[in-house]
């Protein structure tokens, strides 16, 4: 990724999220993905398949809701992000053992200084790739190996192929799409699904073995015309570095 290219993208992703956590409104599930963690993320998977010993890097943490569900689970909790709104919002309402830093996913050399205090970490990185070019992720994945270091190993958790449909059909209703889901779009947040198995393909490409994936339903706090809660399919992976 040319430094020309990456400065435009790292700016206006800063700029969309900072306006974004701004302006949503207090509390917790107002945001899509901001829903009682218990039920909207493994964390038995999480914990079961990445190094107790170590710190674990939640990677675009937003509000750090899920960053403070983790903090039982790991010796360290570090919560990340390219917006400052957001983590003004995390170290307010969240469990004190967690700390917060800024960081550009799209910046290894930015991903290279948090390892230097950090040491070799997990990370967990949710709904974070989908929302990036092609290029792009591949450069969040090299920033993923920077803070895995030799020892650390990366849970990835984004879009499957038919959350995109679910997209479309939410989108397809009559009266538009739900609060939520609109919120998103007019901020200029583009979600996106991941093919079948491309996760795995970036990060084979980069380096990583595959240690496990699978399927699994996320609740968001969103829901249908008809009440019901909007869950969306979801792929995880969880890799470490061959090296």
């Amino acid at each position: 990724m040319d430094e020309r290219a990456y400065k435009v993208s790292s700016t206006a992703y800063s700029t969309i999220w900072d306006s974004y956590w701004r302006d949503l409104p207090a509390g917790q599930g107002e945001a899509l993905w901001d829903g009682d963690p218990a039920s909207s993320v493994p964390y038995e998977l999480v914990s079961g398949h990445l190094h107790p010993e170590l710190p674990l890097i939640d990677v675009g943490c937003g509000n750090g809701t899920h960053a403070g569900a983790l903090a039982d689970r790991f010796p360290t909790i570090l919560g990340v992000d390219i917006s400052v709104a957001a983590l003004d919002r995390a170290r307010t309402g969240v469990d004190d053992r967690v700390q917060f830093r800024r960081l550009d996913v799209l910046d290894p050399a930015d991903a290279a200084s948090i390892h230097l205090l950090t040491g070799d970490s997990n990370v967990y990185a949710r709904g974070l790739l989908h929302l990036f070019t092609p290029n792009e992720r591949a450069t969040a994945v090299a920033s993923f190996a920077v803070l895995n270091g030799a020892a650390g190993r990366l849970f990835s958790y984004e879009p499957a192929p038919a959350a995109g449909r679910l997209l479309a059909e939410l989108l397809a209703q009559p009266d538009g799409p739900p609060p939520k889901v609109a919120r998103i779009l007019r901020y200029g947040i583009q979600p996106a699904d991941l093919g079948e198995h491309e996760t795995e393909d970036l990060l084979l490409d980069a380096g990583y073995r595959i240690v496990a994936s699978g399927s699994h339903l996320w609740r968001s706090t969103e829901t249908s015309a008809e009440g019901a809660a909007v869950d969306i399919p979801m792929r995880y992976v969880v890799a470490r570095r061959t090296e």
